[in-house]
């Protein structure tokens, strides 16, 4: 004769071990600076360089799956996304992968629009802003002198 206990414990180890599960969901490291994070507007209003930085951290468990396309896994990092002083509206520039150096608390985003290399060394100041050094180099055969410029933001 069963033990009406022993059967009905039985019976909710079994369900357990085929009862679902939650999905696994990967977990990020935070980052190395997280003030930096966030959308950035030039406090010159009247800016004829950057006016606005959008600065975010992204998980390596991020997939991209274009509709119809394959999917392509990002790297964990930061991304940096700028837009320049156009006319009628500001023409972004696009989304660009940047390094974090902790050793010198600075975040550095290349932007290759063609025509010329821009990069960017990004930094919180001490009064919380956010500095961006652009410095452009135009291509070979290109007649513009490269430059560089620096950029203050605050946090929107």
């Amino acid at each position: 004769m069963l033990n009406k206990t022993v059967l009905a414990g039985s019976i909710l180890v079994a369900a357990a071990a085929i009862a679902p599960t939650a999905p696994a969901r990967a977990l990020c490291a935070a980052p190395e600076n997280e003030a930096i994070l966030g959308m950035w507007r030039n406090v010159n209003a009247n800016t004829r360089g950057i006016t606005q930085l959008e600065i975010d951290y992204v998980c390596d468990d991020v997939r991209l799956c274009p509709e119809g396309g394959e999917c392509s896994q990002v790297g964990a990092g930061y991304v940096v996304r700028a837009w320049g002083a156009c006319s009628p509206t500001d023409c972004e520039w696009g989304a660009t992968e940047a390094d974090y150096r902790d050793s010198t608390a600075h975040l550095t985003a290349v932007f290759d629009p063609g025509f010329a290399e821009k990069i960017l060394s990004i930094r919180i100041t001490e009064d919380g802003q956010l500095a961006a050094t652009n410095a452009t180099l135009y291509a070979s055969g290109d007649d513009r002198d490269s430059y560089s410029a620096t950029y203050f933001f605050e946090k929107e």
